[in-house]
């Protein structure tokens, strides 16, 4: 008498290994009947417990045969499975973007059928996949200082990249950088005259129209993470001399990067 021989090998992949707060993960899971005998049916499961405190499921479960669905926390497949016979079922999560701490999304496939290597208990490393969420993380450095700008009385003082800055972050969101005065008016350390801040005009280098800080100025908006050794940003500054006294006018505002839609990181200030 010849005894057949039921085999059913489960394989769980992520698509990364480790994402920032805010992105996408995908899973695979690849069902092979390597056994002897067909399977009719075959149900596996896929409990997202260990998912779902930290993601939110994209309601977007597929498979390429049987039936797939989602319920109670769980991803359940159903589908016949003949010998050599293969099903792929996929599925994604989105990470809440504002996990502010190392997390581990952990979930682990099990069925309940005959001869598979992801039964209740299993320790088959393939039955799990695990990906780190990062916190975002967003930074300013290297902020100028200082600048100067000369003109005669009656004329615009200009300069281009007056003020650079390098902002590094990992936000799948991206980050906007605002520039507003720390002061209503430009003052100056050899006499009581003043201009209001609102003469003072900032631009991102390589736009053509100048604003007035009159009101917060937004001279950076990007919609993704920046160049892993952070983005160089540029602005340029310009100002109608007025007829004063000669004295040197200097002033002081802030430069913010900030990701969109969350309140901004705490200002720097920036001496012009």
């Amino acid at each position: 008498m010849t005894v057949l021989t039921p085999a059913l090998t489960i394989t769980k992949t992520a698509s990364t290994s480790q994402v920032v707060a805010g992105q996408s993960v995908g899973y695979t899971i690849e069902i092979v009947n390597t056994g002897q005998v067909p399977y009719s049916p075959a149900t596996i499961s896929d409990p997202l417990t260990g998912v779902l405190d930290a993601a939110g499921y994209n309601a977007d479960a597929a498979a390429t045969t049987g039936t797939v669905s989602f319920a109670n926390g769980a991803i359940t497949w159903t589908g016949e499975l003949p010998v050599n016979a293969t099903a792929a079922i996929t599925y994604s999560v989105t990470t809440n973007s504002g996990d502010a701490a190392d997390t581990t999304l952990t979930n682990t496939v099990s069925t309940a059928v005959q001869g598979s290597n992801c039964g209740s208990g299993s320790t088959d490393p393939g039955c799990t996949a695990d990906v780190t969420v990062l916190p975002q993380a967003i930074a300013l450095n290297n902020l100028t200082s200082s600048f100067t700008l000369a003109g005669l009385p009656g004329t615009d003082a200009e300069q281009d990249g007056a003020v650079t800055m390098t902002v590094t972050t990992n936000s799948p969101a991206g980050y906007q950088v605002t520039v507003q005065p720390a002061t209503q008016d430009l003052t100056s350390s050899g006499s009581a005259d003043t201009i209001p801040f609102g003469d003072l005009n900032v631009r991102e280098t390589g736009q053509a129209i100048f604003q007035s800080l009159a009101v917060p100025v937004l001279v950076h908006d990007q919609s993704g993470p920046s160049d892993p050794d952070g983005d160089l940003i540029s602005n340029d500054y310009q100002i109608s001399v007025p007829t004063c006294t000669a004295a040197a006018i200097r002033a002081r505002s802030t430069t913010s990067p900030s990701r969109p839609h969350e309140p901004p990181a705490a200002f720097r200030s920036v001496k012009l």
